[in-house]
């Protein structure tokens, strides 16, 4: 990994390449409740008529003015690249709620998720005219149950496609137990089955590597999930156990000589167990407080393919106080993030998606932030140092702080100040 302290000397691919992603969304929701509620006896009870609708337009687009074989391989055209990939969808939710005091409140739905995932370029492998759109109507039966008993309460929701291949099946329970408003136990599972996103199933592309068609060889991908939530005066605990097959993921190829290594879709039919636990403190003493999030985490797989870093910490160590007669509330101290160096994905800024790579670690150095806040009525004031560690190892300690990276291809951020006031002139 090399050390740059002369970012002018860095060699940055794509000065000549965009990518842009944009979103439309629209969303009505109404409701009709057949009971009048002007009768004291039925406050608790209630049926209600329900429909939602959504209706959702994307598009991704990369535009490149001159090819790059050396990063992509080879490409249909050497200038003006442009790929683009295009979603529609539109979801429609009808379904009834009944609401009675001895069976909690019960919605019934059935819906109707239809779906436009398409390229406009025609692509061609040995003469034949490969897909080059995803497009069906998915039809799926719902339900949801609440229902509260004493400190206890019970969520449960499911949801089972009957026509369609995109989705398929969402089953999520929980109970949870309140002490007081403090104090709170949770406990559930979660299970989900359904296609991988449209990225994985079809793409085309300018550049030859990166044409693909998977919506008939690919399966569901399905994720088995047991948690539990600790929230006490005194801390919060989450742990979760997850058992994931038919993983998918972008997989980085053998580079061939003078090109880097290209992504491809892949689906790994085996096991993967993932194993999360966050712990959170505050501890106070007069005006001074440390506040923590430590997170755990651990994987088991025959291939290295889920990368995450073991250990992450997360530290604020912070002094405040009241000045001038309590007019303005003041809060500074010193921010500390921590992750342990692992395998991180890499970023292809084509597909603008992150691809399993194992040659570079990252991580395995600590950040610190400072940072100032104030408060005056209804005036808010902050100040940030972000990442000033290059100061104290460079000139502090002599050593080059440049040789840390976010991603692989990707140095960190130099040493960042933000100022800012927001000011709420009508309350």
């Amino acid at each position: 990994m090399p050390n740059f302290k002369n970012r002018a000397v860095l060699d940055v691919h794509f000065t000549d390449a965009q990518s842009t992603r944009e979103s439309k969304r629209y969303f009505l929701s109404h409701e009709y409740a057949f009971l009048n509620h002007t009768d004291t006896l039925l406050t608790n009870k209630q049926i209600r008529l329900r429909h939602q609708f959504l209706y959702e337009t994307e598009y991704y687009q990369f535009e490149q003015a001159t090819a790059q074989k050396k990063y992509f391989g080879d490409s249909y055209v050497v200038a003006e690249l442009n790929d683009k990939a295009r979603l529609k969808k539109m979801i429609n939710t009808l379904g009834t709620e009944l609401e009675l005091p001895y069976l909690g409140r019960t919605f019934l739905s059935a819906n109707a998720y239809h779906y436009n995932y398409f390229f406009r370029n025609a692509y061609y492998t040995s003469g034949v005219l490969q897909p080059h759109q995803i497009k069906d109507t998915d039809l799926s039966l719902g339900a949801q149950w609440h229902k509260r008993i004493g400190g206890f309460a019970i969520d449960a929701q499911a949801e089972q496609t009957l026509v369609g291949k995109i989705t398929g099946t969402h089953l999520n329970g929980k109970l949870s137990y309140a002490f007081n408003t403090l104090n709170k136990i949770q406990a559930g599972i979660d299970l989900q089955s359904a296609m991988p996103d449209f990225n994985f199933l079809l793409y085309q592309s300018d550049y030859k590597n990166y044409n693909w068609y998977h919506f008939d060889d690919f399966g569901k991908q399905n994720t088995q999930t047991l948690f539990a939530d600790v929230n006490t005066q005194w801390g919060n605990a989450q742990a979760s156990l997850s058992n994931i097959n038919n993983y998918t993921y972008f997989e980085v190829q053998e580079p061939i000589t003078g090109i880097r290594g290209q992504s491809v879709p892949k689906q790994f039919t085996g096991d993967i167990q993932y194993f999360k636990l966050k712990l959170q403190r505050e501890f106070t003493l007069g005006k001074f407080g440390l506040e923590n999030t430590l997170l755990f985490q651990k994987v088991v797989q025959r291939e290295p393919i889920l990368n995450v870093p073991t250990f992450v910490t997360r530290n604020s160590l912070y002094f405040s106080t009241h000045l001038f007669k309590k007019a303005m509330y003041l809060q500074t101290g010193l921010g500390f993030n921590y992750f342990s160096s692992y395998y991180s994905n890499r970023y292809n800024p084509l597909l603008a998606e992150f691809e399993v790579q194992s040659s570079q670690k990252t991580g395995g150095f600590p950040m610190f932030d400072f940072f100032f806040n104030a408060k005056v009525r209804t005036m808010r004031i902050f100040f940030t140092i972000e990442h000033f560690n290059p100061i104290l190892m460079d000139r502090i300690f002599d050593t080059n702080p440049y040789r840390y990276y976010s991603a692989p291809d990707y140095p960190y951020r130099d040493l960042t100040i933000r100022f800012g006031i927001v000011w709420n002139i009508f309350t």
